[in-house]
């Protein structure tokens, strides 16, 4: 294993990117450098206290965007073809705004709680 690597520590299964500490001046410090801290007991090497985890939640995966990619689709191909091509677009385009937007909703409820 690499230097880097060691330094690094290992996030909980679920959480997002672990990024190193900033100096004062807010640029990065390298794994393994020495970072100057405001307090003097804190200055010297860094260790695995010091790195900061982001915790993020990507959202579930649906089928509505390509859903709403078809409906516009169909309303393309009806322009050029037929009215009841883009009949069926609009409408296929309504239902999966309401989909789309009611999932959002749903998991935006849920995470309040």
């Amino acid at each position: 294993m690499s230097e880097q690597t060691d330094k690094r520590p290992n996030p909980p299964i679920g959480t997002g990117e672990v990024i190193p500490p900033a100096t004062p001046g807010g640029t990065p410090v390298a794994p393994g450098a020495r970072a100057v801290s405001a307090s003097p007991a804190r200055s010297g090497t860094l260790s695995k206290d010091d790195w900061i985890v982001l915790h993020e939640e990507l959202p579930k995966p649906t089928y509505w965007p390509v859903t709403m990619a078809v409906a516009m689709t169909l309303i393309a191909f009806g322009i050029v073809n037929a009215l009841l091509i883009i009949i069926i677009g609009i409408i296929l385009l309504i239902i999966s705004l309401v989909g789309w937007i009611g999932d959002v909703r749903d998991e935006a409820r849920l995470r309040k709680h």
